[in-house]
This record gives structure tokens, sequence and C-alpha cells, in this order.
């Protein structure tokens, strides 16, 4: 049966690969937003004890001689249902995040903790596949490496990532001048039962570049406290060529019964699935040959995400 549907605007992560780039590009030092979303499930891992907030940019301070960037967060919205301890969605206040600086001939940014006066290195962009990441995230999760580096689209241009873990599921990378794909200062560390991090999105100067330009990345505070109860969706890796995990993240205590849609370039609908949010959905390439592909969520009759891959 033949289905032509139309997108419209909703949110999904997803990422191309292409070949690298030589062109440097500074981190922003005003005007900029990044929005992440961690969470941990709860009980018997039905649930999620979830944390939204944003990262922007407030006025510049001088340390040890220094100008630095501060970081401000406005607020913290906090919700969990369900087994979790506490059950609701309330807010927690702001705080200052801490304040970085660029080396932009060296390529590198340095950060500075707010109980701290001495600085440590946060990003450097110019490791090579094998260097050691040293530094901010060293002293938080230990010591990884460089995998792969290579170049995502990002607003009109490409930009270089650094990927330090990629499996069938899941790629961690760092994106030139935006920082993690698990947020700003967000931790990387790999640990069962760990918080999950993710950076839903990044802005400057009011137009959003990651993931992607469609995506809403409205500053988290009292005015769009209600709006972090969009559905959010993830495929990763993307593209794939044997299979990819679709994960949904939803913090409202609504229906997890959800029904996945492919569709190829012509709109034909060439396969059907069912699944339930809190388990991850892996998507097979089976009998699915090369090329583009289209995708629509379902929960009951409502459209909840829409998105895209490739089949390599």
């Amino acid at each position: 049966m033949k289905k032509l549907f139309t997108f419209n605007i909703l949110i999904c992560v997803y990422t191309f690969s292409f070949s690298q780039t030589n062109i440097y590009h500074q981190f922003p030092d005003s005007n900029a937003t990044w929005n992440i979303h961690t969470y941990q499930w709860c009980g018997l891992g039905v649930d999620k004890w979830e944390h939204f907030y944003s990262y922007v940019i407030s006025n510049d301070t001088v340390i040890n001689t220094d100008t630095y960037h501060k970081l401000i967060v406005p607020i913290e919205v906090i919700t969990s249902a369900g087994q979790c301890t506490t059950t609701g969605t309330w807010n927690s206040s702001g705080y200052y995040a801490g304040a970085f600086r660029e080396d932009t001939s060296a390529r590198k940014i340095y950060f500075m903790l707010p109980t701290e006066n001495v600085e440590q290195l946060l990003y450097d962009f110019t490791l090579q596949v094998g260097d050691t990441i040293r530094g901010y995230f060293e002293n938080m999760c230990g010591t990884s490496t460089i995998i792969a580096i290579d170049s995502i689209f990002i607003g009109n241009d490409y930009r270089k990532r650094w990927i330090t873990y990629q499996d069938l599921y899941d790629t961690i990378s760092i994106v030139e001048g935006i920082g993690n794909s698990t947020g700003l200062l967000e931790s990387q560390c790999l640990y069962l039962d760990a918080d999950v991090f993710l950076l839903t999105c990044f802005s400057q100067e009011g137009i959003s570049l990651y993931p992607d330009a469609n995506t809403s990345c409205e500053i988290i505070d009292n005015l769009t406290k209600n709006k972090i109860h969009e559905t959010v969706c993830r495929i990763s890796p993307n593209p794939f060529s044997v299979s990819a995990r679709l994960e949904i993240y939803k913090p409202d205590n609504g229906n997890d019964n959800y029904a996945l849609s492919i569709y190829n370039p012509l709109g034909i609908n060439v396969r059907e699935e069912k699944f339930r949010t809190q388990e991850p959905l892996l998507i097979y390439k089976g009998s699915l040959t090369s090329g583009l592909y289209f995708f629509i969520v379902h929960m009951g009759n409502k459209k909840s995400a829409v998105g895209k891959f490739i089949i390599e």
C-alpha cells in the first residue's frame, strides 16, 4: 500500500558522516545555548529520573589576567514518575557553571570551575586518531582516546568531528565549535547504571545548528518548562549497514505503546513495527536495500516524531 506523507517540525537527532574539513570553527563567545537532557532509570528500569537544563553564555570575567566567558544555567527542570522515589515535575534554581576561554591559534578551549582558580584543558581540536583526551574529561572519566575523525554538516558547512566511542547503537563524539554529543561539560563515562547525558541542541545567534536547523533550541527556563514534554527521538548509528537503535525520550507519563512506519523516497511504506518507549527498538537492514529512508513514529493515532536514516 502506498502512503504519501508530510513531516511536521518535530525533534529527531540524526547524524551523517562526511570527509574531513580543514576550516576551523571557533567556539562562540556570546549568544549561544546548549540544551542538555540527562536521565537515569528508576526501579525496574521502566521509569526515569530526568533533568533538563541549558548552558548560556553570560558576561565576561577576568581571571588571572585572562578573559573568560561565564556559563550560566538559568534553571534545571526535574521530572520523575512511577517507580522513582519522588514523582512530579519541579524546578531547581539556576547556577554559575564555570567559565571558559579559547586559544584560537592553538585550537584549544580551557575551563575554570567555579570553586577553582586553576584552569583545565576542556577541548583540544588538534587531536589525531589514537591520541588520549587530557584535562577536564580525563579527570572526570579516566583515559579515553580518539578512535576516528570525520566531518558532519552543521549550519552551512562541514565541521570536524572526533569520535571517542562507537558501537552498533551509539556514537559519542566531539564536534568542533560545539562540544561533546553528551553535553558541553557532561560526562562521557560509560559505566553500568550511570546517568545518560545528551546534548539535545546547540544554537548560536538564535539559529539552531545542532543536530540540525529544524530542531527547536529555546533556553530552558520557567517560560519553556512545559515544552520539555515534547517527544524526542534519537537513531544511532546513522548511517548504518547492519542495524541501528531507535530511542524515544518522552518525559511525560502517557502511553508508552508506539508504532514505527518506514518509507522509501517514493513515499511507499516498506516496514511497520511496534515497540515500547522503555525498550529501544533495533532497526535491522533485513530486506531493505541501501539508500535513504524516512520514518514516522506514532503514539496511538498521533504522529509523535519523524526523521530519516541511511542504510549503507
